[in-house]
C-alpha cells in the first residue's frame, strides 16, 4: 500500500508542471501580447538610483542597476508573467550600502528607507484586431513624490511588430491532455498494486 501511495504521489508531482501550464484564456475578441518595455528619465529627476527587480523564487535573485538617462529611453526587459518592478532609491541611502548585492537583497524585502516602486505589466489585454506580437510602452519618470511615489507619462505603441502570436490552444489541451494521462497512469498502477497484495 505505501509503494502505491507513493508512486501516485510522484506521478501527481510530475503531472503539477503540466497542469500549471495552463494559463486563463483571454476574454473573447481580445488577447495577450508582451509587452516591451523602456524608461525615460524626466528633467530634474536627480538624486536617484534605479534598481530593476523580478518576482521569483526567493533563493534566487534577479535584480540589477538601470541607469536611466535624461531624455532617453533606455530599455528594461520585463519577462512574461513575472511581477517585475522597478525601485527608485534615494542615492545618499544606496550608499549606506556596502555592496550592491546587499541594496539588491534590501530592495527586494522592501526595507530600503525612502524607496519607492513602480510595477512594468508585462503583458497586455489587447483587441484580437491588434496584429502585434509585442507592444512598446515608453515610460517618462516625470517626478518621484515623497508621497505618492512615481509620478510618469505612458506612452503606448501598438504599431504591427513582428509575428502575430499562435493561438494557445494547442499547449492547453496538450496540458491537459499529460495531466490526465499521469494520473490515469497513477490510478493503475494503485490498482496493480492492489490486486498483488
Amino acid at each position: 500500500m505505501t509503494r502505491a501511495i507513493l508512486a501516485f504521489g510522484l506521478l501527481a508531482l510530475a503531472a503539477a508542471p503540466a497542469a500549471a501550464d495552463i494559463s486563463v484564456p483571454p476574454p473573447k475578441g481580445k488577447k495577450f501580447v508582451q509587452v516591451e518595455h523602456a524608461v525615460v528619465l524626466g528633467k530634474g529627476v536627480t538624486d536617484y538610483v534605479f534598481v530593476r527587480t523580478v518576482a521569483r523564487l526567493a533563493s534566487e535573485s534577479d535584480s540589477a542597476r538601470v541607469e536611466l538617462k535624461e531624455g532617453t529611453a533606455v530599455p528594461v526587459p520585463a519577462p512574461a508573467d513575472l511581477v517585475v518592478n522597478l525601485c527608485a532609491v534615494p542615492a545618499n541611502v544606496a550608499k549606506e550600502y556596502k555592496t550592491d548585492k546587499e541594496l539588491f537583497a534590501a530592495v527586494e524585502k522592501g526595507t530600503v528607507k525612502g524607496a519607492h516602486y513602480h510595477q512594468l505589466t508585462p503583458r497586455e489585454l489587447v483587441p484580437v484586431s491588434v496584429k502585434a506580437a509585442t507592444v512598446k510602452w515608453t515610460t517618462t519618470i516625470t517626478a518621484i513624490d515623497p508621497k505618492r511615489g512615481f509620478v510618469t507619462k505612458v506612452v503606448v505603441d501598438r504599431a504591427p511588430k513582428g509575428k502575430r502570436p499562435q493561438a494557445q490552444a494547442a499547449p492547453v489541451v496538450a496540458g491537459v491532455l499529460a495531466a490526465l494521462a499521469l494520473a490515469l497512469g497513477g490510478a493503475w498502477l494503485v490498482g496493480r498494486t492492489r490486486r498483488k497484495a
